[in-house]
């Protein structure tokens, strides 16, 4: 029984120490940009030596890939209670606005879903992917099922492709939406503003489109 409770409370002391380390590099997310930011950092945030951190994250990637699964598990969550709520008029206009509404207070979670096949899928072994790709397909389903109930000419299976299609939005779009430094710097030009792009803004109106063209596809005789 004492060797028991010794190994529950290691398990419960690393679950800490791996939370800890994932709060140090949020905060380090918040104020820098990905390349920017070293494990070295992530330790000294943490107050660890960088040795220990290894121990709990192999590299930076597999950190970042953790903390994306629970900032993406807090946003399907969010998107679940909303559809669960039966008082509201559910239309194409409702769905898109709810995407847009939930993900523009999410800035880590948009920053990091542009990062994902580009940068965070590499540098970390293939048990590490298929354990995150396998979280992702459970969490998708249960939302995926939520918005085909809400929106009726979508079949099954369509909730968690409309899922997927909204990540691919808000990757292409926040990438426009966040240029570099000297990018940044050319974009207050006169002639080149027209090429500024407002992330709610757009996000909308893709998420508007996208969800029309969806309806139209289902239904060819309303064309």
């Amino acid at each position: 029984m004492a060797l028991a409770k010794q190994r529950a409370r290691r398990a419960e002391d690393k679950a800490v120490r791996r939370h800890d380390i994932m709060q140090a590099a949020l905060a380090l997310l918040d104020t820098r940009r990905f390349p920017e930011i070293k494990m070295i950092d992530i330790a000294r945030q943490a107050g660890l030596a960088k040795g220990t951190l290894f121990l709990y994250f192999p590299t930076k990637e597999a950190l970042f890939l953790n903390i994306l699964e629970v900032e993406l598990e807090a946003w399907l969550e969010d998107l679940n209670r909303h559809f669960d709520d039966d008082g509201r008029d559910w239309n194409n206009a409702g769905v898109a606005r709810l995407f847009v509404d939930t993900l523009i207070t999410r800035d880590r979670l948009t920053r990091l879903l542009t990062l994902v096949s580009s940068v965070l899928e590499h540098n970390v072994d293939l048990a590490h992917v298929v354990a995150f790709k396998s979280k992702l397909v459970a969490m998708l389903a249960p939302t995926g099922a939520r918005i085909e109930a809400r929106l009726s000419f979508l079949r099954a299976g369509d909730g968690v492709m409309l899922l997927l299609r909204v990540y691919a939005l808000v990757v292409g779009v926040r990438q426009l939406c966040d240029p570099g430094d000297i990018a940044r710097q050319a974009l207050q030009r006169p002639e080149l503003r027209s090429l500024a792009i407002d992330f709610e803004h757009e996000l909308g109106v893709m998420c508007d489109a996208l969800l029309a063209g969806l309806e139209r596809n289902a239904n060819p005789r309303a064309r």
